[in-house]
């Protein structure tokens, strides 16, 4: 079966393209927050994402300021480089849901987790319009789950899913914030001769637009460069960010982990290195690998190529 039958994209007016569906039906569609890359505010301060502290209990609604960035749940990754005080993106709750530069009132604040985890928290009532809203609300001074059924804010994939580096040179993917302003500023690095575990979120489960299952999407970019130099909005000719090369996608639906690669269609980068779908004890539906610029097996076309494993875990080896 071709590529396309598996995987299609949904892409808005402005450069970016949303989260990634995976599998093979056709219930898979990402809609788009509609997100101006001139709102985007990048920083330099740069936080160790790779130390987490936990708080039992879960997240207390009405407690924290919205001026205090929740940092010690465990899971979330505060991101002071993208400049909005840790969160990964705030949206105004005023019918347009464009970017606010801080959490205020009447904002939903997002937030990124660690790698192989997703965040939990959005409100239950979606615009109609194809935007996606995501994060805590912020009201009257004070931060408020916005699903009260789970106060954990970052909660784990199915734990099926991973990448492995096997170059010299890390290599960083950029995953979309989903639901929220789908900008691809959650980081997960990958060091040269390690590997690090992808969301792959539970569709059956997850949050979902209009009925319509949602996975998890990542930009991938070169070798050698920082999460916090690539995870960001880049423009037109760049080669990172919403330009970034490639696209990998991740999800768990009906019994089967699905991983996709394709390439941007934004983008005419190319990486600087070869990608393989493998498996660990586990059955692959075809073939599927990227090298020397193009794709090939047995599920590929000219633009990328979709597997599913059944039992064992499925990971994109870099070589």
């Amino acid at each position: 079966m071709l590529f396309n039958n598996f995987l299609c994209f949904a892409v808005s007016a402005i450069p970016l393209v949303s989260a990634m569906p995976l599998g093979n039906a056709p219930y898979h569609h990402h809609h788009h927050a509609g997100l101006n890359a001139s709102n985007i505010t990048v920083g330099v301060n740069v936080t160790n994402t790779t130390a987490f502290s936990k708080r039992d209990g879960g997240f207390p609604d009405g407690v924290y300021d919205c001026s205090s960035f929740p940092d010690d749940q465990n899971g979330v990754v505060r991101l002071d480089y993208l400049g909005f005080g840790g969160w990964s993106g705030v949206q105004k709750n005023d019918g347009k849901y464009g970017t606010a530069s801080t959490c205020q009132d009447n904002t939903y604040c997002s937030y990124a987790c660690k790698p192989g985890m997703s965040k939990t928290q959005w409100p239950s009532e979606q615009p109609d319009n194809g935007v996606s809203v995501g994060g805590l609300y912020c009201k009257n001074g004070k931060l408020y789950l916005t699903q009260k059924d789970n106060s954990n804010l970052c909660e784990d994939g199915k734990g099926t899913a991973y990448v492995k580096n096997t170059l010299s040179s890390n290599v960083a993917i950029c995953r979309t914030d989903y639901p929220g302003t789908e900008n691809m500023n959650i980081p997960t690095n990958i060091d040269g001769g390690s590997k690090q575990p992808l969301s792959d979120v539970d569709e059956d489960s997850y949050y979902n637009w209009g009925g319509k299952k949602t996975s998890a999407q990542y930009y991938v970019n070169k070798s050698g460069r920082s999460a916090e130099d690539v995870c960001v909005w880049g423009n037109e000719g760049d080669d990172y960010g919403n330009w970034a090369p490639m696209n990998f996608g991740s999800g768990y639906t009906d019994g089967k982990t699905w991983l996709s690669m394709s390439f941007n269609p934004l983008s005419s980068a190319k990486l600087d290195y070869n990608i393989r779908i493998k498996s660990d004890g586990g059955s692959l539906s075809g073939d599927c690998y990227y090298e020397d610029g193009s794709f090939h097996g047995s599920t590929a076309d000219s633009s990328g190529c979709t597997v599913s494993v059944t039992g064992g875990n499925a990971y994109f080896e870099l070589y």
